[in-house]
């Protein structure tokens, strides 16, 4: 039977297997994509820094050096044999498999090139471990280090925010709200709204984890009523109605919780898989602190069957809807969905608390 899946990560060793003989045949310039249009910048980054890349043109009819702002730079693509690799090592973290990620990131450091390039190799294989270390609940001191050990190392590269905004959530996972802070106030020295929007998010969350709820509500509320001029900005408007929901289930408000996660919902694009993986989540969340574990149900099996390309998010609905089918009176459901939970995903922390209680 034909896998998908198996197929894409054969595909992506595949390039970095054949990097170093396409590079040694032809030459291709590296390529800036940009969020402002759709035509692609192409020629040679000449600098790199947290605030922009500088790239010699090499298309007819464009002389001088072109400045890119950092929050206009969609992705880089780096010319050369470490350039693709590098991509390949990408390709296999933006699909979930860090260790295989890891491995890339190693081979993509063996085939040389740039200074930018080693740098954006030695940042993904800091990033690759980071969003395995929030996947699992594992080896977050050791993810902590990376990232720093990368800042030390590089204290002003396009990678700085970037890099805070992971040191941050690793920070949160580890309950140290303080330096958590620090971090998100260094996201919150970019000169874009978008930027500033999630630093202001981030830091509401950690308020919340330090129960100022009071605190963390006016810091949603804000953003929230800022106005939002592109789609990121968008997207961060909705993910400051969706943090704030969490305050008003800490003060048992589950009905404006309610309203304010369907209206989310209701305004999002479906196409917004992960604010909208977020939202049922957060709606089943709230519906089962209210004793509703029907509708809970239904609101976790929406990113079952809806949003499963979310990992973290469709491993946590299976492992609530496996404990809801227990409650509703459906073992042979509920043994179905921790089965597809452990076959999915065994290496989550949720799959791990379905073994570990034997019930649930």
């Amino acid at each position: 039977m034909f896998d998908r899946r198996q197929f894409v990560l054969v595909s992506l060793v595949t390039v970095a297997t054949l990097a170093a003989s396409l590079a040694s045949s032809f030459a291709v310039a590296d390529d800036v994509e940009r969020r402002s249009t759709k035509t692609p910048l192409r020629g040679t980054i000449t600098a790199e820094n947290s605030t922009g890349i500088t790239v010699k043109p090499s298309q007819t009819g464009k002389t001088g050096d072109v400045q890119v702002p950092i929050d206009d730079v969609a992705e880089v693509r780096y010319d050369g044999a470490a350039g693709l690799a590098l991509r390949a090592a990408a390709g296999l973290e933006r699909a979930g498999e860090y260790e295989k990620a890891a491995d890339q990131y190693q081979k993509a450091a063996a085939a040389g090139g740039s200074e930018f390039v080693a740098q954006s190799i030695a940042f993904g294989q800091a990033r690759a471990a980071a969003a395995a270390a929030l996947a699992t609940r594992e080896r977050l001191d050791e993810a902590i280090r990376g990232l720093e050990d990368f800042r030390t190392k590089y204290p002003a590269s396009r990678h700085h925010f970037a890099l805070h905004e992971l040191l941050g959530r690793l920070l949160l996972e580890k309950k140290n709200t303080a330096a958590a802070r620090q971090a998100f106030a260094e996201l919150d020295k970019a000169t874009w709204p978008e930027l500033k929007m999630r630093a202001a998010n981030w830091d509401g969350r950690a308020l919340v984890q330090e129960g100022k709820l009071d605190e963390a509500e006016a810091k949603f509320d804000i953003v929230a009523a800022l106005p939002a001029k592109t789609p990121g900005e968008k997207i961060e408007q909705q993910q400051a109605l969706l943090a704030r929901c969490d305050c008003l289930v800490a003060q048992k408000k589950h009905d404006e919780a309610v309203a304010t996660l369907r209206r989310i919902i209701q305004e999002s694009p479906p196409e917004d898989a992960e604010l909208q993986a977020a939202a049922w989540n957060n709606l089943g969340d709230v519906l089962r602190a209210a004793d509703k574990p029907k509708d809970a149900l239904l609101a976790y099996l929406r990113v079952d069957l809806l949003y499963s390309t979310e990992r973290t998010a469709h491993a946590k609905a299976l492992f609530v809807t496996a404990q809801l089918w227990d409650r509703l009176g459906r073992p042979a459901d509920a043994t179905a969905s921790r089965d597809k939970l452990k076959r999915l995903y065994p290496n989550s922390p949720w799959a791990k608390l379905s073994s570990g209680d034997g019930s649930s």
